[in-house]
């Protein structure tokens, strides 16, 4: 129990002598010159980052119209809709989407959006498959 007293007070004697300063963490003014030439940001590797092509396109100040349907696809869309006996709005409910979306593929006035058509070519190719077998 001394020992531990000692070396107590001996710890308390040596920290006094320390020439510790003190350590003042943030609060530096911050300010903003607009004069001063040194404000650049650091450069980002914009090289890997998605969308990089397609802002090097846009780089050039062109306007990019994405790709409309093609009219086979919008055509072939419709008369399977048809062979199923299936409306617009059925179609549009089964996949949880708006009826325009399937107006718009069909009329050929949408832009390519490959995911939703391949599943509703796959969706109505399974329908017709089914109404064959029975």
């Amino acid at each position: 129990m001394i020992f531990l007293f000692l070396t107590l007070i001996i710890n308390l004697i040596i920290m006094d002598n320390q020439d510790w300063t003190d350590v003042k963490i943030g609060g530096g003014n911050v300010s903003y010159d607009p004069n001063k030439k040194n404000n650049t940001l650091p450069q980002i590797n914009k090289q890997n980052l998605p969308g990089t092509k397609l802002l090097n396109q846009l780089d050039s100040e062109e306007i990019y119209i994405p790709p409309k349907i093609d009219k086979n696809v919008s055509q072939d869309i419709q008369s399977k809709r048809n062979q199923c006996k299936l409306t617009q709005k059925e179609l549009a409910n089964a996949f949880n989407i708006p009826t325009n979306i399937i107006n718009n593929i069909e009329s050929g006035k949408s832009t390519q959006n490959k995911g939703l058509i391949n599943k509703i070519n796959k969706f109505m190719d399974n329908k017709i498959k089914k109404m064959n077998q029975s």
